[in-house]
């Protein structure tokens, strides 16, 4: 996709917004939509991209300017922004002016909560007198990390430290997920216009002195602490009122790999699975678990058994059938994948496939990659695991049994890859040594009515 401003530019923060819109379900087809506009970068970033998605999603438009009526002049620019930027769009601009030092004096509150009290109950008005459905605002990146530093300083409770959520009835906030930088910069590579509130450089203001003189320390020390911030405001957003926990989450009998069990991760919530995760990974592994690596483990239990990945410092994650297992790289632990006719599974470094042979032809092997079998010899799903020590086999054109180990040192595999290299099995019986040799019990006769084609790759 490309900016319609600058054909050069690649729409990438467009499609982050889009993305989020759609993952957060923050927009439905027909949707009639607030935009609440205050002439600054963020809101006006916001009313461009829901511009963007106008017909894409049949949306119907109304921005709203509020003026605060606090800064004289630069309030009226302000205003004369917004009507401006609002005719050159083509969309529908309310202005609503708020008598926020009235308000303030009366109910004994600060400006800043007067202000914030008197935006809401305006916006929520409008929606009902118009018969509109959501308020869009443009809260950031930024203003989330602002918000949670500023309530965990405070030492408020979890709701608050929360931060910012992403929705609330009928308010959304698109933005959300989008740095203050990354909204500048787009506006600047587009060419349009936004007006800076002077007073957001005064750190006499508690959120000003955290934006212009706390928050940096935490980039200085994170420059994605923003971010950090924000997957910790979603994960206590998915905190449910009333918690109940879990345990997702066991160890091996010799204490070295880590089982996250799937069944229960669902019954889970993020908090809790994040906590224990955290405690195990201290106790296993000596290392504190990075928000980045959890959520890659999220990823990995909606992913396909068998599916590998790394988490750094020496561990690596597999995903089975029923199981994460988290271990360090050099006493990993090779899980057992159950697969059928159509599947591929990924074991260690090595992708297994089963397909059944459609044509119902046979000549022989392709290759040392590729086996066919008696589908009628299997017993239930098949099962590509690593060999077991003191197992045999029936090689096929073989004298009879032979153990697993024997037959790895006749063809003289490498003692590293021993007891690493897959298998696959139908129960208790092998019935091919991937690459190698196939069970005799489950070779090709002239009985055999459905046949299985087996191949095995390398990849990585």
């Amino acid at each position: 996709m490309r900016n319609l401003k600058n054909p050069g530019l690649p729409d990438t923060l467009f499609l982050k917004f889009k993305k989020f819109c759609t993952d957060q379900k923050l927009l439905a087809q027909g949707d009639k939509i607030l935009v609440a506009l205050s002439g600054g970068a963020d809101s006006v970033l916001l009313l461009h991209f829901l511009i963007k998605l106008k017909s894409l999603h049949a949306l119907q438009l109304v921005a709203v300017h509020l003026n605060h009526q606090l800064r004289g002049e630069e309030s009226v620019r302000d205003r004369d922004f917004c009507v401006e930027l609002c005719n050159s769009l083509n969309v529908e601009l309310i202005v609503k002016e708020l008598p926020v030092k009235e308000y303030s004096t009366v109910h004994k509150i600060s400006i800043e909560m007067a202000a914030r009290d008197l935006r809401y109950q305006s916006l929520q008005n409008l929606l009902t007198e118009l018969k509109y459905d959501k308020i869009a605002t443009g809260h950031n990146l930024d203003d989330n990390a602002e918000t949670v530093i500023l309530n965990l300083i405070k030492g408020k409770g979890l709701t608050a430290v929360s931060g910012i959520p992403v929705k609330r009835d009928n308010l959304v906030r698109p933005l959300l997920s989008i740095s203050k930088k990354e909204i500048v910069r787009y506006l600047e590579a587009i060419n349009s216009g936004f007006v800076t509130d002077s007073s957001n450089f005064e750190s006499i203001y508690q959120r000003n002195l955290i934006r212009n003189e706390i928050f940096p320390l935490f980039e200085k020390i994170n420059p994605r602490a923003g971010e950090a911030l924000f997957r910790f405001s979603e994960m206590m957003h998915s905190l449910p009122a009333s918690i109940i926990p879990t345990e997702p989450v066991t160890s091996s009998q010799d204490g070295k790999i880590l089982v996250i069990d799937l069944a229960a991760v669902k019954k889970s919530n993020e908090f809790n699975l994040y906590n224990e995760l955290s405690i195990r990974f201290i106790e296993l592994f000596s290392l504190n678990l990075k928000f980045e690596n959890f959520y890659t483990l999220n990823e990995l239990f909606e992913a396909q058994s068998g599916k590998k990945i790394s988490l750094g410092n020496n561990l690596i994650a597999v995903r089975t059938r029923d199981n994460v297992l988290v271990s360090v790289k050099n006493e990993e632990f090779l899980p057992e994948i159950d697969f059928n006719p159509g599947d591929t599974v990924e074991f260690d470094n090595f992708r297994i496939s089963c397909h059944f042979n459609e044509t119902g032809d046979y000549n022989g092997c392709e290759s040392k990659h590729v086996e066919y079998i008696d589908g009628d010899k299997v017993a239930g799903s098949l099962t590509v695991r690593p060999p077991k020590k003191g197992e045999w086999f029936l090689p096929v054109n073989g004298k009879g049994k032979r153990k697993v180990s024997d037959f790895f040192n006749d063809i003289k595999l490498e003692p590293s890859k021993k007891w690493s290299h897959p298998i696959v099995s139908s129960g208790d019986q092998i019935v091919w040594i991937c690459g190698f040799r196939l069970d005799d019990r489950f070779k090709i006769t002239n009985e055999t009515k459905r046949i299985y084609k087996l191949e095995i790759e390398t990849y990585g």
